[in-house]
């Protein structure tokens, strides 16, 4: 499926979802949230996959009745990726006079959060003037200008995965850019605001704060409102052996947290031209919940 494709159905079953929370509950919308749903609900969706939407949203609605004394002084809004002040990663938070239920919203994918392997310098909380960030900056620079000798900018390098004559260069590229995240990263054990900066970017931060996956024919809700912060991470940057043969050029940046919470961060190329910033994109997935107090749940 097509990125395009994809953001298309996340989009609209966002929209769809809403709809069914309004309806049942008689909330009321933001200008936001209602911008957003006029912008979805004309968006191109296969009519099977719809059909799946409005099952799943049936639950997600009886869920959010259990969770919030709804009516029309409730409100609800959709929020962007991008948010100012915004250190969680809930796409629609519901508000009544006494407390607010948030949550992201997936539709057949379970990516934890969208960060970007070039901002990850930004994930632990460093002042720009630390000699890491420096070191790091700089690093990125050269690997950056590494690749482009090899594979120049407007370069058409891949086509469905990397071009075979261009594999090695990327491969190198990723793994490279990936150990550089790597070095700053692990900074994050030296100092407890740094793990907690670190671990909140990922999971989030926040009150009444869920995770609601639609995954094929199954709803599942994670709760993480009870999660333990950890005190410590193991980094490690590897390849996973596949009988895909995309797998040699692809890299795994794999986090794991002294409280059980494994977090992996699968590479991959968001462009198939080359950028003079390389377009790369990690599909950041929870791996294990260990003891982090995460609970799952089936709707």
């Amino acid at each position: 499926m097509s990125n395009s494709k994809e953001n298309d159905n996340g989009r609209y079953f966002e929209y769809i979802v809403t709809e069914k929370i309004k309806k049942d509950l008689g909330v009321s919308l933001t200008a936001r949230a209602q911008t957003d749903q006029d912008r979805d609900k004309i968006k191109k969706i296969d009519p099977n996959v719809i059909i799946k939407m409005d099952a799943a949203a049936i639950k997600i609605s009886n869920w959010v009745s259990t969770k919030i004394n709804a009516g029309s002084a409730t409100i609800l809004d959709r929020h962007p990726d991008k948010e100012k002040g915004k250190k969680t990663h809930e796409d629609i938070s519901i508000t009544d006079q006494k407390r607010q239920v948030a949550f992201s919203l997936k539709h057949n994918h379970e990516a934890i959060f969208h960060g970007r392997i070039f901002s990850s310098n930004n994930w632990i909380g460093l002042n720009k003037e630390h000699p890491a960030q420096v070191k790091f900056k700089i690093n990125k620079q050269k690997i950056i200008s590494d690749l482009h000798r090899n594979i120049p900018i407007d370069t058409k390098f891949a086509d469905k995965g990397i071009k075979e004559q261009y594999q090695d260069f990327w491969s190198d590229f990723i793994y490279k850019t990936h150990e550089n995240a790597k070095q700053l990263l692990v900074l994050s054990n030296s100092q407890k605001n740094y793990i907690d900066h670190l671990f909140n970017t990922i999971i989030g931060n926040g009150s009444n704060q869920y995770r609601v996956l639609k995954i094929r024919n199954k709803v599942v809700v994670q709760d993480l409102n009870n999660i333990s912060q950890p005190s410590s991470v193991k980094i490690d940057n590897i390849q996973i052996k596949s009988t895909d043969s995309r797998s040699k050029y692809v890299w795994h940046l794999v986090f794991t947290f002294d409280n059980g919470l494994k977090v992996s961060g699968r590479s991959k190329q968001d462009s198939s031209t080359m950028k003079s910033v390389p377009s790369v994109k990690h599909d950041w997935q929870i791996k294990e919940f260990g003891k982090s107090g995460i609970l799952e749940k089936e709707l």
